[in-house]
């Protein structure tokens, strides 16, 4: 009855398997991206009530009305969230809130931070 979360890139080969097994799924990708985030559930036990992508490049540095927002742009990473709101079959009061996401990091721009902040201190 749980979800499953997975971060997946070849769809051909597992949404059969999805299928063969009773699960539905709700897939989302960045733009032009080969691989994406895939939340599954038992078709018997979970419903989808809502859904939606979250879309990193696209939200604001700095969002938190206290200054300008701006898009941080030194890497455009393409990389989303995946929000599910499940709900249990038959009842209608129910259910779960589920995401999986990509997130990124970037060894060099750590590096350089690190460095920064040596020579600051």
């Amino acid at each position: 009855m749980y979800p499953i979360l997975q971060e997946v890139d070849r769809l051909e080969r597992l949404i059969p398997v999805l299928e063969e097994a009773r699960y539905n799924h709700v897939y989302a990708t960045g733009p032009r991206k080969k691989h994406g985030c895939l939340i599954g559930f038992r078709k018997d036990s979970l419903e989808i009530r809502d859904q939606f992508a979250i879309h990193y490049d696209d939200i604001g540095a700095r969002a938190d009305g206290t200054e300008p927002t701006g898009k941080g742009l030194s890497f455009r990473t393409k990389n989303i969230a995946n929000v599910v709101a499940l709900g249990k079959v038959g009842q209608p009061k129910e259910g779960y809130i589920v995401a999986t996401t990509h997130l990124f990091w970037h060894p060099s721009s750590v590096k350089k931070d690190r460095n920064k902040a040596r020579k600051q201190s």
